[in-house]
């Protein structure tokens, strides 16, 4: 049996996913692509996906975050 260590490339798109149980999620595969850090255009500092003090999307059009619609109100 094979297991993966650190020197293992990575996946491009891993087969299971936490997003799998979710119904009516939007595409994530792109994520998997990004792999440097950004600076956030407010703040600059090097973040991956987002900022996390300035809730700006970092590293990709805003268009292709994936979205998923929850059964609860809920303000971020």
């Amino acid at each position: 049996m094979h297991h993966s260590s650190l020197n293992d490339p990575p996946q491009a798109t891993p087969s299971w996913s936490p997003f799998n149980e979710f119904q009516g999620i939007s595409d994530t595969s792109f994520l998997y692509t990004l792999s440097d850090r950004n600076a956030c255009p407010k703040c600059q500092k090097p973040v991956k996906y987002f900022c996390y003090l300035c809730f700006e999307v970092v590293g990709c059009p805003r268009e292709n975050v994936p979205k998923v619609k929850l059964p609860v109100k809920m303000d971020v």
